[in-house]
């Protein structure tokens, strides 16, 4: 049985190796990095590095205690005694963003919603309608719910058409 994401806290600069070793095991991680252009004595360079430093998302199932001992985890984020569990949109959001080349695109805002938060259209042929967030689909397009005539019509819509 699925219990959701958690989060693994790794020791310094282990993120790599404890994707490697935690999928071995056959649990799904996600690992978000980034890329980007900084200047280092006037001259740009390209510099790439893990989005959260020391901290690997990993997908639970009810057999989540041998991460604990998993070479490179420090410990897993708990509430109480179990695992503390992200919230699946936050996850989504992050993958959605995700390129083909692994690195996340860091030029657009991250805006976290959750299925059945009120949202509005704000361009396209949908423009001033209010509706209902339904999730987003894996080519980061937001699902969501309109009131069309009295109806409600599931459509999917660019990200930045919805507010």
């Amino acid at each position: 049985m699925s219990i959701g994401w958690a989060v693994a806290m790794t020791q310094p600069n282990a993120e790599g190796k404890v994707v490697l070793n935690l999928e071995r095991q056959g649990y799904e991680t996600f690992l978000p990095k980034f890329r980007e252009v900084v200047e280092v004595d006037g001259r740009r360079c390209s510099r790439s590095g893990v989005l959260f430093s020391r901290y690997v998302f990993v997908h639970l199932c009810d057999a989540w205690h041998s991460i604990m001992g998993t070479i490179g985890v420090n410990a897993l984020i708990k509430n109480g005694e179990r695992p503390a569990v992200v919230e699946r949109s936050v996850v989504d959001e992050l993958k959605a963003r995700t390129g083909a080349d692994g690195f996340i695109d860091l030029s657009k805002p991250v805006v976290v919603r959750k299925a059945g938060d009120a949202v509005s259209v704000v361009g396209g042929p949908f423009y001033g309608f209010k509706g209902i967030y339904q999730g987003m689909t894996a080519h980061e397009r937001e699902i969501v719910l309109l009131d069309m005539l009295g109806r409600k019509v599931r459509v999917e819509l660019e990200s930045e058409l919805v507010a």
